[in-house]
């Protein structure tokens, strides 16, 4: 797998990955809560492993004083494009 998209806030000094699936929100949310489900914190421990190894990297650079990650799963619904967003800590 790969991260979908990260977003960086500032002013709160977060970081957050997103994953997108095809699927609907109620079985999305339990694979959310599931605590087999690796897919997010793999995510996680390999972006706070990265930015802290490789401080010269570009997105290093433009994140270098985060405090906290958070990853979510965003639902896509292939019938009518509406997402929904299930944060997972």
């Amino acid at each position: 797998g790969r991260i979908d998209r990260i977003d960086y806030h500032k002013d709160a000094k977060i970081c957050r990955i997103y994953d997108f699936k095809t699927s609907n929100f109620s079985s999305l949310q339990k694979k959310a809560q599931s605590t087999e489900e690796l897919q997010l914190p793999l995510y996680q421990c390999m972006l706070e492993n990265y930015l802290k190894e490789s401080p010269s990297s570009v997105l290093s650079e433009k994140i270098f004083d985060f405090q906290q990650i958070q990853s979510a799963y965003v639902a896509i619904s292939e019938e009518d494009r509406y997402s929904s967003e299930v944060i997972w800590n």
